[in-house]
């Protein structure tokens, strides 16, 4: 007649000389409704903090998951995909290295641990929502996650791709620069590889882009920060300018953003040719009324 509810037992162990004791927490659930094949959940927990993707049908989605043991002792589990589309392919793989493919855990009590689960379509795979069951399984026991996977044929792949200037327009006087940051970010579920900036040239204005040029790996959900050096050329002409740039990585093409670029000639800038002007004559008049003509 015991209750519903969560119950700790404590047990211990002495020597029949001494008076100290050694002891062990137990804990147990009792809940009715639990299903048997789902026992495992009553003091496991397994979740994400995204279970829902969208992807291209040739792109594969990687969740993060989380399995925390809230039992005291440590278990060894065995890591399955309970349930998938036909055709597909899942993948249990190290939160810190994606070429650690896992099949086991071994949770220590009271312990979390985070893997990922890489989910594949097939090659044939439609539009649509397509609902992925992960499982933890000891024996014949085991506690569930369902993700869900979004099949998106119309999903641009600019989207994956995106570009972020720290500026949409500056200022400049001829001959001068400024430096401005453009963010690219990598939105897509997979790493991107051989990243480049691309900037078109625009007349009157240059543009130099001060790092290494091309990002080896940029990985899913990463940013990175890079440094623009825009110049005004001496010759550039008054009115506005347009830079567009854009992000490329093999066919992955970002969308295209643009900076504007004011060139204005100073007023300062102006009288001070004119003084230079009137000085040269001031100075070329006092050499002919000094030494005269010859």
């Amino acid at each position: 007649n015991a209750a519903d509810g969560d119950y700790e037992i404590l047990i211990g162990a002495s020597m029949e000389s001494g008076s100290q004791i050694i002891s062990l927490p137990l804990s147990i659930s009792i809940n009715p409704d639990t299903d048997p094949t789902q026992a495992l959940s009553a003091y496991l927990e397994m979740s994400s903090a995204i279970p829902g993707l969208e992807i291209r049908p040739e792109n594969a989605a990687e969740f993060i998951v989380s399995l925390k043991n809230r039992y005291d002792q440590h278990i060894k589990l065995n890591l399955k995909a309970l349930s998938k589309p036909e055709g597909w392919n899942v993948e249990f793989l190290s939160d810190t290295d994606d070429k650690v493919r896992l099949t086991t855990l071994d949770l220590p009590a009271k312990g979390e641990q985070k893997f990922r689960v890489k989910v594949k379509p097939s090659l044939n795979a439609s539009d649509g929502i397509y609902p992925v069951l992960v499982g933890a399984v000891s024996g014949e026991k085991s506690v569930s996650l369902r993700l869900e996977v979004t099949v998106n044929k119309g999903l641009e792949k600019s989207q994956i791709l995106s570009l972020y200037p720290s500026y949409s327009e500056v200022t400049l006087n001829p001959g001068s620069s400024t430096e401005i940051r453009v963010t690219l970010r990598n939105g897509g579920n997979e790493a991107l590889s051989n990243v480049q900036l691309e900037i078109q040239d625009v007349s009157g204005i240059s543009t130099q882009i001060r790092s290494f040029g091309t990002i080896e790996k940029l990985e899913a959900g990463e940013s990175r920060s890079i440094p623009v050096e825009i110049t005004a050329r001496a010759d550039a002409g008054s009115g506005i300018k347009e830079i567009f740039m854009r992000a490329r990585s093999g066919d992955v093409q970002g969308e295209e953003k643009s900076i504007k670029v004011n060139v204005e000639k100073s007023g300062s800038s102006g009288v001070a040719g004119i003084g230079m002007v009137l000085l040269a004559v001031a100075a070329l008049v006092f050499i002919i009324r000094k030494f005269g003509r010859r």
